[in-house]
């Protein structure tokens, strides 16, 4: 903030792009896929501080991989993993 403080920069959710992994010729790939993603290094300089990516498993069977950078969340957001079905 103008003071010195940090302050958030809220964007709209429209701003974050969502990439889509067609798995369906490999779905044995999504746990490696998704392992991958996790830990890839966030490039602050030029990256938004999430990155969001639905892996196509079937037709009709989706992964979403939501992986964000400590400075994008708090302690007492998102702790784990969230599955649905």
């Amino acid at each position: 903030g103008p003071d010195g403080e940090p302050m958030a920069h809220l964007r709209p959710a429209a701003d974050v792009p969502v990439s889509v992994v067609d798995l369906t010729d490999d779905p044995a790939a999504l746990a490696d896929r998704c392992g991958r993603e996790a830990v890839r290094p966030f490039r602050l300089d030029r990256d938004l501080p999430v990155r969001v990516i639905l892996f196509r498993v079937r037709a009709d069977r989706h992964a979403l991989l939501l992986a964000l950078h400590h400075i994008a969340t708090d302690a007492t957001s998102p702790r784990g993993s969230v599955r649905g079905r």
